[in-house]
Order: structure tokens, then C-alpha cells, then sequence
């Protein structure tokens, strides 16, 4: 006994990730006013679905971009925020003070399990219906391949 090998695993590796074309698998989620949704329910419009950190480098750009994309295609885009944070009502302070024009909910790790997420920031970009386009798109970069699209 040694020694001992360590294997690092990297966050690209994609094991769990649901594959491009394949749909999510449902979940419910809780919005940081404690109410409880399905994801089922946003089942007519593309989800951008982001998990991010307050202590992340980018959080601030990130956010911002959030809001660009929920107001400029409010019509066929819904933007679901999955903060990590350490105590539940800084959730709700984030919530409350900053005047969100997207979801914001608590992310938790069996949501990240079921969704195949490792590491954060991370996202999923999925067409109608819940199917899956693209993994790790950062909100800036959802914004211009959208603009590119028009």
C-alpha cells in the first residue's frame, strides 16, 4: 500500500451528458420564490438552461448576457438560472434585488446528476420539445449564434 494512482477526470468529459437530438428527462425545479414548476411546462419554447456561481470570473457578464437574450427573444426563448449559493436566502436577496426578467432557481446536485452537469459555469441549450442542441454554451456566445441565425 505504497501507492496510490489518481486518474483526473476533466469537466469535457461528457459520460452522463444527454446526447445532441435526445430529450432531458424531467424535472421539477424550485424558483427563488419558493415556488414549485415543471419543465415540462416550457415545452413550446427553446430552454437556455445555466448553472453558474456568484464566485465565478464571468458571473456578472454572464448574468447580463442572461438578461439580453430573456428580453430580446422573449417570444421563443425561456432562460432558467440555476445559482449555486451557500445559504438558501442568498438566493432570494439575488432574486429580489436584481429585477430578473428570467428564472431563477436553486440548483441542487441531483438536478446536476440527472442533467449531466460537472463543473461551473455550464449550460444546455435544447430546441422545443426539450431536445438537446449544445452543452457549455457561455450566454454571450447563445447571443451570437442567435443574431447569426436572423
Amino acid at each position: 500500500g505504497d501507492q496510490i494512482t489518481f486518474k483526473v477526470l476533466d469537466q469535457t468529459n461528457n459520460s452522463n451528458q444527454i446526447k445532441a437530438g435526445k430529450k432531458l428527462p424531467r424535472f421539477k425545479y424550485i424558483t427563488w420564490r419558493a415556488e414549485r414548476k415543471k419543465i415540462s411546462k416550457l415545452r413550446k419554447y427553446q430552454l437556455y438552461i445555466y448553472f453558474g456561481s456568484p464566485q465565478a470570473a464571468n458571473f456578472a457578464v454572464d448574468t447580463a448576457a442572461l438578461r439580453v437574450l430573456a428580453h430580446d427573444y422573449e417570444k421563443t426563448l425561456r432562460v432558467i438560472g440555476f445559482i449555486e449559493v451557500n445559504k438558501s436566502y442568498e438566493l432570494s436577496i439575488f432574486g429580489q434585488y436584481s429585477y430578473l426578467n428570467w428564472i431563477l432557481a436553486y440548483k441542487n446536485k441531483d438536478l446536476n446528476k440527472k442533467l449531466g452537469i460537472r463543473g461551473l459555469p455550464s449550460s444546455i441549450y435544447t430546441k422545443k420539445r426539450r431536445r438537446v442542441v449544445k452543452y457549455n454554451l457561455t450566454p454571450n456566445e447563445l447571443l451570437q449564434e442567435l443574431k447569426s441565425k436572423n
